[in-house]
């Protein structure tokens, strides 16, 4: 596709995940259950550097309980 590249902000499952301000110390004791880059591929656009990031706590993650994941958004 013409002018169209991949950046630096990761599309990720699971893991450490990348951080901009707080929200990795903020979800110290979560899990990261997807991080979507502004420039991971996808045809939206979050800003300027920026990325979601979907926490949920272990215990509703061990529950199944998905209506409790928290959304965290972030830029530079």
């Amino acid at each position: 596709m013409p002018g169209f590249s991949l950046g630096t902000m990761p599309l990720q499952m699971f893991g450490q995940g990348f951080e901009i301000q707080s929200a990795i110390s903020d979800h110290a004791g979560d899990s990261l259950l997807l991080q979507l880059g502004d420039s991971c591929g996808l045809p939206v656009g979050f800003g300027s550097d920026g990325i979601v990031q979907l926490w949920i706590t272990p215990e509703d993650l061990a529950n199944a309980k998905f209506d409790k994941v928290r959304m965290t958004f972030e830029m530079t």
